[in-house]
């Protein structure tokens, strides 16, 4: 489940930095119906961190990514990696030389939608340029900086993900590993570790 919340009420709010997000916002024109920036760009908005690792985005469909794939080649970003789960770009907005993420995981026609695919609650969050929408509990285990599994569909990923998390400040409780267990021993097939990272 998610909640959808009016970005402009919450932002002040909270005192966010929405500048920190909008050079990028319209650099990949983001709106309601796609493309989004989702995940940890979102997470750290909310988070008060600075803007410092790469840009995930979530899409519609595969022509929308692809049209925004060819928006940032015309805008002079050079493609650095191209796997089953995403395409990566790397170039420079505002002199400062940032990396982007087309996420192929999953398409849908929302963005809530697209978070409620994401592993943990804390990534439970997207932006479509008017709202943020945000993981039930995202926001309660962003505060406490917990790590509580949303849902597992790459284990390997999952476990590596959860080690860099605990690098940034969060803990993961005994449910947490629990259910990265339960899941894999319920269906070994999740535990994909022929995949190197999905983040």
């Amino acid at each position: 489940m998610t909640q959808i919340l009016d970005a402009t009420t919450f932002i002040a709010r909270y005192g966010l930095d929405r500048e920190s997000l909008e050079p990028i916002a319209n650099l990949l024109r983001v709106a309601t119906n796609g493309p989004w920036l989702v995940g940890g760009s979102i997470r750290r908005l909310i988070t008060h961190a600075p803007q410092d690792s790469d840009f995930d985005v979530g899409f519609s469909s595969p022509a929308q990514l692809d049209a925004t794939g060819n928006t940032l080649l015309s805008l002079g970003f050079k493609q650095s990696n191209d796997t089953l789960f995403h395409r990566e770009f790397k170039g420079d907005l505002l002199g400062k030389p940032i990396t982007i993420q087309l996420l192929r995981l999953t398409f849908a026609d929302t963005p809530s939608a697209i978070i409620s695919e994401f592993d943990y609650t804390i990534c439970m969050c997207a932006y479509d340029g008017s709202a943020l929408h945000l993981g039930d509990y995202t926001l309660f285990d962003l505060g406490r900086k917990r790590l509580v599994i949303n849902k597992v569909t790459f284990a390997s990923s999952t476990v590596r993900r959860l080690i860099k998390y605990t690098k940034q400040g969060y803990y993961a409780c005994r449910g947490c590993i629990d259910s990265i267990l339960n899941a894999v021993a319920n269906d070994p097939s999740l535990i994909h570790s022929e995949v190197l990272y999905v983040d």
